[in-house]
């Protein structure tokens, strides 16, 4: 086969590789289907104002979970207990070696209660560790096992 006709089998190729990618649905994998969507209700606001407060909103979630990521490791340096709630701050930041937690810490509207030692609870998946109202619309929880739930105030 000469120059030409592997040029047009190599464009074949692409054409049916295309043509499948467009027409096949792509999968979405079974991790993505566990959260719900991050909308806020607000209709009167533009496009770019919605994207923006989605994006914070998606920010603070992730900051959340960091947090929870390090709980979970306090929890298991420090005898399967958790902090206390006089020096919460003091005693994640280690773990989260960020200075932008600090301001997070002081917001007024996070509110942290410590849960009973770890052993002690039946099922840490439905205790509340913290909760953080970052709008009107919503409130960011944080487990007792660390996973974290965003909840519309509706």
């Amino acid at each position: 086969m000469d120059r030409r006709g592997w040029v047009i089998l190599a464009i074949a190729i692409v054409v049916v590789l295309s043509a499948i990618c467009i027409t096949t649905k792509p999968k979405v994998p079974p991790f993505a289907t566990n959260f719900p969507p991050v909308q806020l209700p607000s209709e009167r606001k533009g496009i770019f104002e919605r994207a923006k407060e989605q994006a914070e909103l998606a920010e603070k979630l992730s900051h959340m979970r960091m947090i929870g990521l390090a709980m979970m490791i306090y929890v298991q340096d420090w005898d399967m207990r958790y902090p206390p709630q006089s020096s919460l701050e003091e005693a994640l930041m280690p773990y989260l070696k960020d200075e932008k937690f600090k301001a997070i810490f002081s917001d007024p509207n996070f509110h942290y209660s410590p849960p009973p030692p770890y052993k002690e609870m039946k099922n840490p998946s439905e205790v509340i560790a913290v909760i953080w109202e970052v709008s009107p619309e919503a409130d960011i929880i944080l487990y007792a096992d660390g996973h974290v739930k965003l909840k519309y105030k509706r």
